[in-house]
């Protein structure tokens, strides 16, 4: 059994944002993106991202080239506007059952 889960293909790009300040009409996230190739992390980046609305998201996710987002607080537009893109967007708690991606969660709240 692979230490993926079942929809984590063997080469892809997978975003994590942990922390989420809201401000007035914006949001400020810490965002790490991850490269997969063979099952094994191969390259990490992390930026402070600041989110006006979902044009500046889905163009950062196309920019990285993106498969799947882990986040928390999602409402359902934003995931319906990101799904449009091609990206799948997973609720940040699912990365606590990945042995390899767990590593870098330290608060998920």
């Amino acid at each position: 059994m692979s230490i993926f889960a079942s929809d984590i293909k063997a080469s892809m790009r997978i975003a994590i944002f942990l922390r989420n300040e809201k401000l007035p009409g914006e949001s400020i996230v810490q965002a790490y993106a991850f490269s997969v190739e063979d099952h094994t992390i191969t390259s990490i980046g992390s930026e402070l991202l600041y989110v006006k609305n979902v044009d500046y998201l889905t163009v950062w996710l196309i920019g990285n080239n993106i498969d799947v987002l882990y986040m928390n607080n999602s409402d359902e537009s934003l995931c319906e506007g990101i799904q449009k893109i091609g990206v799948k967007v997973k609720p940040l708690s699912e990365i606590k059952n990945n042995p390899l991606l767990n590593l870098f969660l330290i608060d998920y709240n």
